[in-house]
């Protein structure tokens, strides 16, 4: 997906987070390659700013 994406990072019950991604105004989600991922010890906050900052420069 390129262009204005909506990124959102759901914790799940046995300590990962499904990561999913959308483009701005669509309605359907995709799961992000690889997700779900482990949460690291600083918290699922970390995991989406890690994410977050991969896609805008470009990670596949």
């Amino acid at each position: 997906l390129t262009g204005d994406l909506t990124v959102v990072t759901a914790a799940l019950r046995d300590g990962r987070a499904e990561v999913s991604v959308r483009r701005a105004g669509a309605d359907d989600w995709h799961a992000l390659a690889g997700s779900p991922f482990p949460v690291p010890p600083e918290g699922i906050e970390t995991l989406h700013a890690v994410v977050v900052a991969a896609i805008a420069a470009g990670a596949p």
